[in-house]
């Protein structure tokens, strides 16, 4: 029998057969299904669900999609849902970054930590939805130290799932495990302990292979715990580790200011005709990592500083790495640090020109860097090229210099 961590029996999806599906679910092998709420009304019915249904428990929350409206009244509206006897947790909350149109981060934030302040009192643990907000996520989890639960859909690297393990945190795991392009969350089942995973559906989404497209529901767990055990025994087969790098352009002078002057001058050349050309090029590229390099700036020079010491500006017109790291010495060695804390143990740091910023970066960052790493015993291979940048833009020279 199996326990579904996570169903969202409240959507619309399931109103033509909600009380025929939930009850058939004990026969469909389905032992328990925990149902967590995102806003006040799906809360409420996650309750009646818990009441109505022996196998089915609830938990409270407000998701950060939906935390526009929120005022502190809210607060006491799930302290009350949350003390009927089958609520087993607060959630489901946390941070979304992913859509534009999402509520500001900071209001997400504010709402997270009052909702995180409730778990704590009533001593409940979390349901943690965390979407393209990973670094703010650890960040206020660590804030708590005294509560945990389970980060939902786990998207993180495998070092952010060590330190959550480390935290006392689940991990939860629902179809995009199955999926054939499937990545990160085959490596991270690969490193977290059996009893620290929780396997859920995430109903109606989410539904995995062979049945993708249709409508999940909590019959279909079977399918991820079976994906589950076929990933790790894969990797114990194996005996694979991994390591993660990143790569990333840096621009360092003496003062932020003057880091941020020189930002300024790197793009002050580029014309919004060059930019659009840039950006509609890469729009036609078949890569993942182009299209949220993209959706960090939207082609715009508006909204280029996207964290603290981070700039998006590169990325314009440049393919790929479109990031720096701009500020002075003691902002970028932190900068580093905090990628360090997440598990990056590689980085490829770069600059415009190249040779100068090298200079720069070896004289006022390297100093402020632990570089205590042994030297390693690999083989290497050299690239020996063709080597250059992707740059967005269909002008070609008209005249090489070797013709000359």
């Amino acid at each position: 029998m199996l326990f579904d961590t996570h169903a969202h029996y409240d959507d619309e999806a399931f109103d033509p057969d909600r009380e025929l599906l939930l009850e058939s679910l004990p026969q469909r092998g389905v032992a328990l299904v925990l149902n967590p709420g995102c806003d006040l009304d799906s809360s409420r019915k996650a309750v009646s669900y818990a009441a109505a249904y022996p196998h089915v428990y609830a938990a409270v929350g407000i998701h950060p999609e939906n935390c526009a409206g929120f005022v502190p009244a809210d607060i006491d509206v799930l302290r009350e849902l949350a003390r009927q006897p089958k609520v087993a947790a607060i959630g489901e909350i946390g941070l979304d970054y992913y859509w534009a149109e999402n509520p500001p981060r900071k209001l997400q934030q504010q709402v997270l930590r009052a909702q995180l302040a409730l778990a704590r009192a009533l001593r409940l643990p979390v349901i943690f939805h965390d979407r393209e907000a990973h670094g703010d996520s650890l960040a206020i989890v660590r804030e708590f130290p005294d509560v945990t639960g389970v980060f939902h859909c786990f998207s993180g690297s495998p070092e952010m799932a060590r330190e959550l393990l480390d935290l006392g945190w689940y991990l939860g795991f629902d179809g995009p495990v199955t999926y054939k392009n499937a990545r990160r969350a085959p490596e991270v089942a690969a490193v977290t302990p059996l009893d620290r995973m929780l396997i859920e559906t995430d109903s109606p989404y989410m539904t995995p292979v062979p049945h993708r497209g249709e409508r999940n529901d909590s019959a279909y767990v079977r399918l991820v715990a079976e994906k589950l055990a076929v990933v790790r025994e894969r990797a114990a087969a194996r005996g694979r580790t991994l390591q993660y790098g990143i790569r990333l352009h840096v621009i360092v002078r003496e003062t932020e200011e003057e880091a941020w002057a020189a930002a300024d001058r790197l793009i002050a050349h580029l014309d919004d005709d060059t930019i659009a050309q840039a950006q509609k090029i890469f729009a036609r590229m078949d890569s993942a990592g182009q299209a949220r390099m993209s959706a960090l700036h939207h082609g715009s020079r508006d909204n280029l500083r996207i964290a603290p010491n981070l700039w998006a500006g590169v990325g314009l017109v440049r393919g790929g790495a479109g990031t720096a790291l701009v500020g002075n010495p003691q902002q970028v060695a932190e900068r580093i640090r905090e990628y360090q804390a997440l598990g990056i143990s590689n980085f490829i740091f770069s600059g415009y020109p190249h040779l100068e910023e090298a200079h720069r970066f070896a004289e006022l960052v390297m100093p402020l860097l632990p570089l205590e790493n042994g030297a390693s015993s690999k083989a290497r291979s050299v690239n020996t090229g063709p080597f250059g940048e992707t740059i967005g833009g269909d002008k070609r020279p008209v005249r090489q210099v070797s013709a000359s």
